[in-house]
């Protein structure tokens, strides 16, 4: 079993959607897919219980073969660590850590992080600490507009500092790109060592808390 923990740059990047793609992709390649959501904080409530939107986004572009293994859920939409802190509650990492080595009969598990790669689950763990401890390969996903490179190239350093050779995912490109977002592609690929594996389109109107699948494109990742 192959495990692709996807990061990113900050909140918002595009984790979600790129995980659900990924899912998507790998299924229609035939494998055998689990999904895992550690955390999720922001919660939302659904006939009075509170769902992982995340989980559910990804799941509804999914075919009905995806595993998905349950999040611990918090309603605060913050960090991990505050999320739970406002709960009176501590994230146990061995327990999650322990649902993830317990997944069986897949080719791969995609684990979705939380906000950006440096964020904390708590005060001795963070998102990189974690993809290390599972031991999993870590994608990486980044804007492509203006600001990028510096969020992607302190992303990237900080992956090192955990021996983590990351892959990169670009997310929000334009059709016809300007020369800043070209330029901004062209750097990325230079700073990673070639190591884009897939390109997202911006894609206007597109709503990871709606649930009914439309507006997703067919992404093929080079994984």
């Amino acid at each position: 079993m192959r495990t692709l923990f996807i990061s990113g740059t900050d909140t918002g990047v595009g984790k979600t959607l790129t995980s659900g793609l990924m899912c998507r992709h790998l299924l229609n390649e035939g494998f055998k897919v689990a999904y895992f959501k550690p955390v999720q904080t922001g919660a939302q409530e659904l006939d009075g219980k509170l769902i992982s939107v995340d989980t559910e986004y990804v799941k509804s572009i999914c075919s009905d073969e995806l595993r998905v293994i349950e999040p611990v859920i918090f309603k605060l939409p913050a960090s991990p660590h505050l999320a739970a802190a406002e709960e009176g509650v501590e994230i146990d990492i061995d327990a999650l850590l322990q649902k993830a080595k317990d997944v069986d009969d897949v080719d791969y598990l995609i684990v979705e992080g939380a906000g950006g790669i440096a964020v904390p689950f708590n005060n001795s763990m963070d998102m990189a600490g974690f993809c290390q401890k599972l031991g999993a390969e870590l994608i990486l996903v980044c804007r492509a507009n203006l600001g990028t490179l510096n969020h992607t190239f302190l992303a990237l350093s900080y992956a090192e500092s955990f021996q983590l050779e990351a892959s990169i995912i670009i997310s929000g490109c334009a059709e016809n790109p300007d020369v800043i977002e070209a330029d901004n592609l062209k750097m990325i690929e230079a700073k990673s060592g070639g190591r884009i594996i897939g390109t997202i389109p911006l894609l206007s109107g597109l709503d990871t808390e709606d649930f009914s699948g439309k507006n997703t494109p067919e992404i093929n990742f080079n994984v």
